[in-house]
């Protein structure tokens, strides 16, 4: 049992003085002046105390309004219910005979541990906490509702009813659905264009007619016969966007309202729940193939004759990248408000907004990781471009260095993989950062977790690194048709997949225990994703040499 966790509880039952909605209102129409000076919501608040009281059978809006509210401690509790989250849809659709009246459905997500700080504050303010729903007359604003209700005053409430559940488009919604549909008609045209020419066995005026063809560019998407050697790159990619998803999906999950929090907290104390925590890896393969990568087709490239234009190097790798992302920030910001709805709707949306008003620029630039105040991005996902982009504008020190001094830019790449090393057992050590992140630690140290260590690319970069040094040995061995000996490749085999396992497994009774180990901690911290990106790197290079067996 999660003794922290009923401590909680039992603070939040000793706090919330009465635990049923009538309770609540009571305590809240007190504090109304019995004169003068009644506010709209006053009033609604007294007519919803009066209709709860003395009602009418023809006219039950407040007894709606108590059925649409949470019950502020469920059933279940000690065992780990957090699900009560009212019913949102029919708090909205409560309208009073007289039509004075309709339903405002309130929320707030409340995080009952004593001496929080002001980053924990926010993170319960956005997606993550206890939740409290209130159904109340339209005419209280959140504000008078935080004066009103006096439930954990460090959180705030967030309401919404139905005639602001769908707000009237802005002019920045109307242009960004202008431009989208502006991109849509392109795909239409150029798709029509593209079967057009097929058909008729014609060749395309211009491949520019043809470049929002959804047909040639779904071929291109899904083609596996391509001229590449890299092939097997892509059945790697496919296996760790899949390990992505799976983690993105769990703690969304947890993020989402639940009646049994203390069974996830004993699964993820398992062994097997150590796949799920190390899904955080797939992002580092991602890096150690983007470095791979980036060595592997500048030295095939140089090989082959072809001069290096790092201007057009660098326009390339923007232009690639940025209109999709811009798009993604158009539509974070401005149409949010039109594509969901829900209790928690309005916080997810808020939190995006938000960010991307303020950071959209550094998103761009992709610098975000750096320039936002407390490490703040505007979609979280897009730290990762941040980071590839950061590096790849930075590889052309090492590619040089690899094409015309090669021991120099291998000592280069080896010193700044030990010095992103060396930085990361710093930090871990510094801000005592868990290894493995999980719903089982306090939130008090994710600000530092996210703001020092896994959104910054000098402690993210050793898997680009080990990468562009994995690409460099496949590029000369390839060049020399060098073939590792049987014997000597069944050790490497054996002990790369002694190394995957151990990243995913090793460490478990330690690192999952109650006591924080800080050199446990710090020594995985170090070694685990390079470790990682060792095996990635070692699995591409005998998979493209023809050495790698039944995964080749």
């Amino acid at each position: 049992m999660n003794y922290l966790y009923i401590f909680s509880v039992l603070l939040l039952v000793g706090y919330v003085e009465s635990s049923d909605y009538k309770g609540l209102l009571l305590r809240a129409v007190e504090n109304v002046p019995k004169k003068e000076n009644k506010t709209e919501c006053d009033i609604a608040l007294i007519n919803l105390v009066n209709n709860i009281f003395h009602p009418t059978l023809d006219d039950l809006w407040g007894y709606k309004m108590i059925d649409a509210s949470s019950s502020l401690i469920p059933d279940g509790v000690l065992l780990g219910n957090v699900g009560s989250m009212g019913n949102f849809e029919e708090c909205l659709n409560i309208v009073s005979k007289d039509q004075m009246i309709k339903g405002q459905y309130c929320l707030k997500l409340v995080i009952p541990v004593p001496g929080l700080d002001e980053d924990i504050k926010k993170l319960a303010d956005g997606l993550v906490g206890y939740p409290i729903a209130l159904c109340v007359p339209s005419q209280c604003s959140p504000e008078e509702m935080d004066e009103k209700f006096q439930i954990f005053p460090d959180f705030h409430f967030r309401c919404q009813t139905a005639e602001n559940r769908y707000p009237p488009l802005t002019k920045g919604a109307i242009a960004t659905i202008c431009f989208l549909c502006i991109i849509g008609l392109m795909m239409v045209l150029s798709t029509a264009y593209d079967v057009y020419c097929r058909q008729n066995d014609k060749a395309p005026t211009s491949i520019a007619l043809i470049a929002f063809s959804v047909y040639t560019n779904t071929l291109k998407l899904f083609d596996t016969n391509g001229k590449s050697e890299l092939s097997c790159i892509s059945g790697i990619k496919f296996f760790s966007m899949i390990w992505i998803v799976f983690g993105h999906v769990f703690v969304g999950f947890l993020m989402s309202p639940f009646s049994n929090l203390l069974d996830i907290v004993e699964y993820e104390k398992t062994i097997r729940a150590m796949f799920q925590h190390a899904t955080t890896f797939a992002v580092d393969t991602f890096l150690c193939l983007a470095g791979l990568l980036v060595v592997y087709n500048f030295m095939q490239s140089i090989n082959s004759g072809r001069k290096f234009n790092i201007l057009l190097f660098y326009i390339h790798r923007y232009l690639r990248l940025t209109p999709a992302l811009g798009a993604l920030i158009l539509v974070a910001v401005y149409l949010l408000d039109y594509i969901g709805s829900g209790p928690r709707w309005v916080l997810a949306k808020e939190m995006f907004q938000k960010q991307c008003e303020r950071y959209w620029w550094s998103s761009l630039l992709y610098i975000q990781n750096y320039a936002n105040e407390e490490s703040f991005v505007c979609l979280d996902h897009t730290w990762y471009l941040s980071v590839d982009t950061q590096l790849y504008f930075l590889s052309p020190i090492f590619l040089i260095l690899l094409w015309k001094y090669p021991k120099a830019g291998i000592a280069l790449l080896v010193s700044a993989t030990l010095g992103s090393m060396i930085s990361v057992a710093y930090v871990t050590y510094q801000y005592k950062l868990p290894a493995l992140y999980n719903s089982l630690l306090i939130w008090s140290n994710m600000g530092d977790y996210v703001g020092k260590y896994y959104f910054m690319t000098h402690t993210r970069m050793s898997s680009y690194l080990i990468g562009a040094l994995g690409g460099y040995v496949l590029y000369v061995m390839k060049i020399r048709k060098y073939k590792i000996k049987k014997m000597l490749l069944l050790l490497i085999w054996t002990a790369m997949l002694a190394v995957m396992l151990g990243c995913i497994f090793a460490g478990h009774d330690t690192l999952m225990g109650p006591e924080y180990r800080k050199w446990d901690h710090v020594l995985y911290m170090t070694f685990v994703r390079p470790s990682w990106s060792v095996f990635i790197a070692w699995m591409v290079v005998a998979c493209v040499l023809g050495q790698g067996g039944t995964i080749f």
